[in-house]
């Protein structure tokens, strides 16, 4: 999956599209994915991979494109 993550980000540079690469650094408790888990994230919000889906996940997308449309990197706290 993780080569999958990464050949989506190098099609969106090869079109000349902004793209983020998310990586799960910590969790805690029962959850679907654990630390080390990307997703590649599209400035349109078109996602390849998992960092463990459902809510948690929408709004990392939302702020992952907003993240891309500033041109900045960003660290998430939930």
């Amino acid at each position: 999956m993780e080569r999958k993550v990464l050949e989506f980000i190098d099609e969106c540079l090869e079109r000349g599209e902004r793209a983020a690469l998310v990586t799960l650094t910590h969790s805690s408790g029962s959850t679907p994915r654990s630390a080390g888990s990307i997703m590649a994230v599209d400035s349109k919000g078109s996602i390849m991979g998992s960092i463990g889906g459902g809510k948690l996940e929408a709004e990392v997308i939302v702020q992952t494109k907003e993240a891309i449309l500033k041109g900045e990197n960003e660290e998430f706290h939930y």
